[in-house]
């Protein structure tokens, strides 16, 4: 993954089922952003260099999975 320094990431949790579910619960990405970070993607994920542009909870029965797709900000 190219060092993007400050993103804007789309998250989407896909789910195999689709019950009612609180995205407030589903948010806290905190490991995923330090790991980012750790790796030299990002230069930090304070305010100033990372953005939650969406966040999503779709169904998808055949292929549950979790998508993070950072762009360049």
């Amino acid at each position: 993954m190219p060092r993007l320094g400050a993103a804007v990431a789309r998250v989407r949790c896909l789910f195999p089922d689709p019950r009612r579910r609180d995205p407030t619960n589903y948010a806290q990405w905190k490991p995923l952003w330090d790991a980012l970070v750790r790796a030299g993607v990002l230069d930090d994920d304070d305010a100033s260099h990372l953005r939650v542009a969406s966040f999503d909870l779709p169904c998808d029965a055949r292929r549950p999975r979790s998508e993070v797709e950072p762009r360049p900000w």
